[in-house]
């Protein structure tokens, strides 16, 4: 007999997820969609369009390291 009070779903299931702290919501992606043709996983992510907006608003400051920036934003940690 199974005992229902501790036989979790056959469903659920565990993985690493990532977010874009520049995407006005947080929508987790699984990390192994994250791969080295993915643009924000290497230098293209300067043309994404919310990468350009954060930067924008940062005054367009060049030297600004993005990492650094991102931890400044109100609510958003990571």
């Amino acid at each position: 007999m199974i005992d229902d009070k501790t036989t979790p779903c056959p469903f659920l299931g565990e993985m690493v997820v990532m977010f874009c702290q520049a995407y006005p919501v947080r929508k987790p992606v699984p990390k192994h969609l994250i791969t080295a043709s993915n643009p924000c996983a290497g230098k293209g992510y300067k043309g994404c369009p919310f990468f350009k907006d954060i930067m924008a608003g940062l005054g367009g400051a060049t030297g600004v390291d993005p990492t650094l920036a991102s931890r400044d934003r109100k609510g958003v940690t990571s």
